[in-house]
């Protein structure tokens, strides 16, 4: 298996801020579908699909977007079972569903299984641009936290405990003496994880940690 590693670049998060990206697929009915896609395609990659079945076939979902769909109806599929599904396959998709009419128990399960908005047809662009500009940031920082994790539950327990004592500021002789070991074999545990990091420095995986858990640096 591949060892995850740190994204190659970091940017500064007031620009992370302002250039969250990504795709945006639309799942609804050809009308609807070709007007979201024209209204959408000068800001953003828009991908539009007919079914659910076809959206799943083509996209990869352990990567970041956002993805707009009815919320279901008789004649379209039904939105709040394709949520769950990508929920259970711990997908850092965001959703916003739409919908022809204002049913306040399907909007709030929408809202309660973390969907971004939840918008009556027929949509408001500005309404519609502001709410895609949201979700593709919350994509992409549920896919950062994501690979951070991954990242770091591939650390042996070893790994771990030197790791958090660096994180604190320790150097190696004194985390050496703490946890009971020569100064080499922490140096050599280091050499491990550095290699897993893809030989970033801890403070890159600290400052990717705060842009994941969305806090606010400098």
């Amino acid at each position: 298996m591949t060892t995850p590693t740190l994204f190659p670049e970091l940017v500064p998060p007031e620009v992370a801020k302002n250039a969250a990206s990504g795709p945006v697929w639309i799942i609804d009915s050809e009308e609807v579908r070709f007007s979201l896609t024209f209204a959408l395609s000068r800001n953003y990659n828009v991908i539009p699909f007919m079914t659910h079945d076809a959206f799943f076939d083509s996209v990869a979902l352990d990567r970041p977007g956002c993805l707009i769909t009815d919320i279901g109806t008789p004649e379209l599929e039904d939105g709040l079972a394709l949520q769950r599904e990508l929920a259970a396959l711990k997908s850092p998709i965001s959703i916003i569903f739409l919908s022809n009419d204002d049913q306040v128990e399907t909007a709030v399960e929408a809202m309660a299984g973390g969907a971004v908005d939840y918008l009556l047809k027929p949509v408001d662009p500005a309404r519609l641009q502001h709410s895609v500009d949201r979700a593709l940031a919350l994509s992409n920082q549920k896919a950062r936290k994501r690979r951070i994790y991954d990242l770091l539950n591939s650390f042996t327990p070893r790994e771990r405990q030197i790791f958090e004592k660096l994180c604190r500021g320790l150097r190696n002789s004194e985390i050496a003496e703490q946890l009971y070991l020569s100064q080499r074999t922490v140096e050599v545990h280091r050499a491990h994880f550095s290699r897993k990091m893809n030989a970033k420095p801890v403070s890159a995986l600290l400052y990717e940690l705060c842009l994941a858990n969305g806090d606010e640096i400098l």
